[in-house]
């Protein structure tokens, strides 16, 4: 039974759902737009606290067909106002998959001026403070997060673009080799 995962940065909430109903026929870019159209206000602030940044794959994400493990990131662009959708390559879609989580919403803003990382293994999660990565590319952040929690991590990192709110960031996926060489940008992202 797949999941969604909901992630409240502000009070460090994680929780697991069961799907609701009106996003059981969507994945990917299709349940990124779902989500926003029903729960984000089309006003409301791209970097702030009531914008959402949803994370999605495919159905065939986990398994061993071809191709099925794009990855969809979406929320509202501070670049254009608009909702926009990303797509990268690399081997967090199929992880997702094979985590069987259809989604994770990230919600509201870390008002407490740390970094942290969302950790995902098996069916547990966490918000893990982690103020060494501040600063550091995607590349040394992906090497320290490997240090961290392994080498066969799949991630998601944003970079010091990112960290300063700047509207042409992105969000760096890492590629079958643990390189954060994937990019799901181009609408800009700020976590």
């Amino acid at each position: 039974m797949y999941k969604i995962l909901r992630v409240n940065l502000k009070d460090h909430q994680i929780k697991w759902e069961e799907v609701p109903e009106y996003l059981e026929l969507f994945w990917g870019r299709g349940l990124t737009a779902a989500v926003l159209l029903k729960e984000v206000q089309p006003t409301c602030e791209p970097l702030g606290k009531h914008n959402k940044l949803i994370f999605s794959a495919g159905p065939l994400a986990g398994s061993p067909v071809p191709c099925s493990a794009r990855l969809s990131v979406g929320g509202k662009s501070p670049l254009t106002g608009g909702i926009k959708e990303a797509n990268a390559g690399g081997n967090l879609g199929h992880k997702l998959g094979k985590l069987k989580l259809k989604g994770i919403v990230i919600e509201d803003k870390a008002g407490d001026g740390q970094l942290w990382v969302l950790c995902i293994k098996g069916g547990e999660a966490s918000l893990v403070k982690a103020p060494e990565l501040k600063g550091l590319s995607t590349f040394q952040t992906v090497s320290e997060l490997k240090k961290r929690f392994g080498g066969r991590i799949a991630a998601a990192v944003i970079g010091p673009a990112g960290e300063m709110g700047l509207a042409a960031s992105g969000i760096a996926v890492t590629d079958v080799d643990g390189r954060p060489s994937r990019y799901a940008a181009r609408g800009a992202w700020v976590l």
